[in-house]
This record gives structure tokens, sequence and C-alpha cells, in this order.
């Protein structure tokens, strides 16, 4: 007799059949490190929101359909953020690849084509499909869009695409199958072991350090793997279960949270997500990282848990920098990641840097204004923060310019603060908000200008608001 409610639990080779997603699972949980250790420091890159606008909006040859998903490369050597050009579809639906185009970190655009070269592309018909090319060269393996990765060597274009397989038998799972290359004479080949120091990319696909980290949550068995039994007592005594931040609602990341591609200090890449725990914690506590600079055929990458991190969630910190600005930012919304052609400003992006810090970009769509670095551990109860701002690179080769650092506890920043102004004081004299002098004394509100800490375009947009001002007068 069936009672309602109770599942019946296969046996013999269905029960293998039932069980073998977690199997799977649990076999690849195995292989991760767990550390208590501090997560390595990971360098600063530009965001990807508006670097892909920003190279849709440099492809405008009316011979290019479109472009590929943006992702982080290199340009002759420099960290970018590179894509595929598309030429348009002939009348059979054959579609080849162009040109690449990138944007560099500090901001340089570079471009090279493929020049009397056939490469296919993953839309073409014909001889001009990628997949098919491919399922041609290395039967069996298969390609996702998600990891096209173009980039320039030498001033010639290359496209890297990591390849996967399925394996196992009775428990299939997706494992890396290599790569494929087109060098920039637009030949293709295939490499079954590659590294970043060869290919100057990363080359394990997304989908496989996705698998890793979804084996995380079945360390504790199978009953515990179930989302129902992951916080009851038996299984916290087994495994400390996590989940990525994507599912938090106003989380700034929330349409980019997983497996950032970021440079290590030491010049690896690794692809890094941040965790909070399952269903109770909004804060960041704990890293997960996966090692992308190799790749073996049939080889699952190594990949690290990042324990014993308590940083604040980002949606505490979205929801205190922009009260902060409200006096010199026109803010459009912290979490808007589609408004192309609004010309307000919103935070873009946060990713860890060095330990307990994290880095971000405020900007519209397409300019970055300044980024932030946040000193995000946190101890006890407390939601106590500090945070440094700077202007962005506003030139190719700039450094950028340390504007002010502040805290939680602190007050919103007075008007003109941003632009190395303060129109409502000297903050280090009075009480900081009547233009009080060293002494104390009062000073009429927007005379402490401090010039030299203005770029020459700043100092002329000072000239226009104040010409433009007497003109109203």
């Amino acid at each position: 007799m069936m009672i309602p409610g109770n599942p019946v639990t296969p046996r013999g080779l269905m029960a293998s059949a039932f069980r073998n997603g977690h199997d799977t699972k649990a076999a690849l949980a195995a292989t991760i490190t767990v550390s208590d250790e501090n997560h390595p420091e990971y360098l600063r890159r530009a965001n990807s929101v508006q670097a892909e606008r920003l190279v849709e909006e440099l492809n405008n040859d009316p011979a290019i359909s479109e472009t590929s998903d943006v992702q982080y490369s290199i340009a002759n050597g420099e960290p970018a953020w590179c894509a595929g050009a598309y030429g348009r579809s002939d009348n059979l639906g054959r579609r080849y690849t162009t040109s690449v185009v990138c944007v560099t970190d500090t901001k340089r655009v570079v471009k090279a084509t493929w020049n009397d070269a056939v490469v296919p592309s993953l839309g073409g018909k014909f001889s001009t499909n990628l997949a098919k090319r491919i399922a041609e060269q290395r039967p069996g393996t298969s390609a996702a869009a998600e990891d096209l990765r173009f980039g320039i060597r030498d001033g010639k274009p290359f496209l890297v695409l990591p390849v996967t397989q399925v394996t196992g038998g009775m428990h299939p799972h997706t494992v890396p199958a290599g790569v494929i290359h087109v060098d920039g004479a637009g030949d293709m080949t295939y490499d079954a072991h590659a590294t970043r120091a060869e290919y100057g990319v990363a080359v394990v696909p997304y989908a496989v350090a996705r698998d890793l980290r979804g084996a995380l949550n079945h360390r504790g068995g199978y009953w515990c793997s179930n989302e129902r039994n992951l916080n009851k007592r038996r299984c916290l005594a087994e495994n400390t279960p996590y989940e990525s931040t994507g599912n938090i609602s106003g989380d700034v990341n929330s349409s980019n949270f997983s497996e950032f591609v970021l440079y290590r200090a030491d010049g690896s890449i690794g692809m890094v997500t941040p965790l909070t725990y399952f269903g109770k914690g909004r804060n960041i506590t704990a890293y997960f990282d996966v090692n992308v600079d190799e790749v073996h055929a049939g080889k699952m990458p190594t990949a690290t848990l990042y324990e014993g991190v308590n940083e604040v969630s980002y949606r505490t910190l979205v929801q205190t920098l922009t009260p902060a600005y409200t006096a010199d930012l026109t803010w459009l919304t912290e979490i808007d990641a589609n408004a192309d052609s609004a010309t307000a400003s919103r935070i873009f992006e946060i990713t860890p840097s060095k330990p307990g810090m994290m880095v971000l970009t405020i900007g519209t769509a397409t300019n970055p204004q300044y980024f932030v670095e946040v000193q995000a551990g946190i101890t006890g109860d407390t939601l106590e923060f500090e945070w440094c701002i700077y202007s962005d690179n506003e030139k190719q080769g700039d450094e950028p310019r340390k504007i002010e650092c502040r805290s939680r506890a602190d007050d919103a920043a007075a008007i003109g603060t941003l632009r190395g102004l303060n129109l409502g004081g000297n903050t280090e004299g009075g009480n900081g908000t009547d233009g009080g002098d060293n002494n104390g004394n009062t000073r009429p509100v927007g005379t402490d200008f401090d010039l030299t800490k203005l770029t020459t375009a700043e100092i002329q947009q000072l000239i226009n608001d104040a010409a433009a001002e007497l003109a109203n007068r």
C-alpha cells in the first residue's frame, strides 16, 4: 500500500539512477579544498556591465550585425574586456566572425581584424557554423556561447573556446575537454592541455566551475543535500550550507553574481563567487575560487572554499553608499542594470580584492565616474564598515585620485565633495557643517575650494557652471 506523502525510494538499478545526481556531486565536493586562511588578493578590474555597453558603442560599422558577450581577456598583454564582431549573414545564412574589439582596464580601445580569413561563428550556417566545425574536429565535445573568449595578441585577433564532454556512464557529468583555438590567420586547432601562460585567458568553461560550486551542499550526505534539510541540526553538524548572493532581492550583483573572472596578485586567474549562508544570512561568509589557469581534458580543475569570512552584504553596502552622496550625484537606482539610455548614476558590480576588502564602480551607463574601495570586514553584530572613494581613470594611463574616506556612521557627504570641493565648509574646523575654519569661526558656504585636487576637466566644468549661473542672475 502506498501512503500518501511518503516518497517511494527506488531500489537496485533504479536507486542508482535516483541518486546519481547526488553521488556525482558528492564526488566533486570531495575534491574541493576547504581553507580558513585568507583568500588570495584579487586585482581590480573594470566592471563587465559598462564594458559591454562600451564595446557595443564602439562597433558602429554597418557591416557588423552584432557582437558576442564580452569576456575578460587580454589585448596585447593588457587585461581587457573583449568581444568578437560578426558580419552580416548572406542569403544562405552564412555568417563569419570578422574582428575583435577590446576595452582595456586603462580605458584604451584596441581593435584587430581577421583579414582574408574564414572564421566561423556559433550562429552561422553550413561551413560558418562554429559548433559544426568543432563537432567535426573533436566528436563528442560541445561548446557554449558564454565561453567564447576573444582577444588580441601582438596586434592580431584570436579566439579561445573551452569545450566540454559528458562522461561517467551511469553517473554522467560534464568535464572539461580542452580548448579550441583560432589564431590570427584563422587557423583552428585543438589542445587537450591548455594553460593561461600559453593563451592568456581563462581556459576552463563556466559550466564546470558552476558544477563544482553546486557540489558544495552535497558534502553532508544524500539526505542532507535536500534543500529542506540543509539547515537542520543533524545536517549542520556535517556541513555548512552555502548559496550565492544571486537570489537576494535588491543586491547590486543579482544580474551577475557568480564566477567573476579575476586575476590574482600572483598573475594567475580564478573564477570567484561570493557566498552567504544558505537561506539565512546576507553578509558574505565565504568565497569559492576555481582555478582556471590550466585545463586537462577529462579532469576537473582544482577549487578552494575560503571559510571564516564575515563581510558586509552587498545590499547593505549599496544602501549605505547611495545616500552618502546624494548631494553630488543623481542616482538612477543601484540595481537597474538595463537603463542604457539613462544619464543618472548607479553602482556597478562589487567584486572582492584584498582579504576583507571589496571594490565597486559608480558611474552612468557608459561612463565610469568613481571607484570605491571598501573595508568590508565586520566583527560581531556590528554593521560598521569604511570605504575610500577615488576618481576613475579620466584619461588613458591616469592614476586614480583619492577623494575622501568615510565610514557608515558618518553623516552624508557635503555638496561638492566628489569634485574635491567642500561647499559645506571646512570639516576640519568648526562643527564640520557650518563652514567653520580651524579656529571654529564660520565662513561663507562655498568658499572652501582646494583647486589642486581638481583635474583640468573638472576645473573647466566649474568655470562653465559658474558662467551659466551668472548668466541666469
